[in-house]
């Protein structure tokens, strides 16, 4: 399958990037490539000496970068098996796993040098919030589905009771447009509540007058320097008058740009899809490749509409 020979139209489609948006990635995704080629084995473990040669075997299935590139794009936004992967690039269902784990971490550290990866810690987020004369974000979880565990506590500490399946869990928090991830938490368990979630986080924001906005899951959150702003709870057997349910429809307007952002991670279909990966790490690799392409697109796009 080679990337030169499909259409504008059909590439996007299967990598959610355009043209000019794979053209701009694929130069560094060379140099992290060949860095990393050189440090690490396919199996990720570092080399005892620096390899001399570089080029692909003139047998490879994978030549050239612009082809790696689509392999691990398409993987992530079409999910097909291992074996369907090894059959469309000619490739052995073992080399499939190895290219897949080496070159997911080029590409995670690909859009780490661009810049557009979400924070994961404090300092980091703190830095992200500083460009933004807006003062309101926006809150909420993420849930993944995932394949129900053998063992039986973590079967307990997985099911969800909203989604009624095996899950884990993310908290992200996107600018007021939903047009940028800024915080993306560690992966955790899916029964562990959105509020729980976002305490266990520690947040420590830089100024005073912030606003996050977040549905009633998160209601009852006090912090330093933050108004937290929920939806007004009904009550049985009392119905809300209307200028509070006009202040619900507002906020919910606000706040959808949210899950407009969660839709933007969730366009790789690994993440949409029950999750089959069990190499360690891998559930919150792909899910920082989801939100840094959802970074990625959305920073490219509006500067090509301005």
């Amino acid at each position: 399958m080679k990337p030169k020979s499909i259409s504008a139209r059909r590439l996007q489609s299967l990598t959610s990037l355009t043209k000019e948006e794979l053209r701009e990635l694929e130069g560094i995704f060379s140099y992290v490539y060949v860095e990393a080629l050189q440090q690490y084995t396919m199996k990720g473990r570092p080399r005892r000496k620096p390899l001399k040669k570089l080029d692909d075997y003139r047998n490879s299935s994978l030549q050239g970068i612009e082809t790696k590139l689509f392999f691990i794009l398409y993987s992530l936004k079409e999910n097909p098996t291992q074996e369907s992967l090894g059959l469309y690039f000619n490739i052995s269902q073992s080399k499939v796993s190895e290219w897949l784990y080496f070159l997911g971490n080029c590409l995670l550290q690909t859009l780490n040098y661009v810049g557009e990866l979400p924070a994961n810690v404090m300092e980091e987020f703190r830095k992200k919030l500083k460009p933004y004369w807006s003062e309101v974000f926006l809150v909420d979880g993420v849930e993944r589905l995932i394949q129900r565990p053998k063992d039986s506590e973590k079967q307990k500490m997985n099911y969800s009771g909203k989604k009624k399946r095996h899950t884990t869990k993310n908290l992200v928090i996107t600018d007021k447009e939903g047009k940028q991830v800024l915080y993306l938490s560690e992966t955790v368990a899916g029964s562990i509540h959105d509020k729980k979630l976002f305490d266990q986080q520690q947040f420590a924001f830089p100024k005073k007058g912030i606003k996050l906005l977040g549905d009633l899951a998160f209601k009852g959150i006090d912090l330093d320097n933050v108004t937290f702003i929920v939806p007004i709870k009904k009550h049985k057997g009392i119905e809300l008058p209307d200028f509070m349910k006009e202040a619900n429809r507002k906020l919910a307007s606000i706040r959808v740009r949210v899950e407009h952002a969660i839709c933007g991670i969730k366009r790789l279909r690994i993440l949409k899809d029950i999750f089959r990966l069990r190499r360690e790490g891998a559930l919150d690799r792909v899910m920082k490749i989801g939100a840094g392409l959802h970074n990625f697109r959305s920073r490219r796009r509006r500067l090509v509409n301005t």
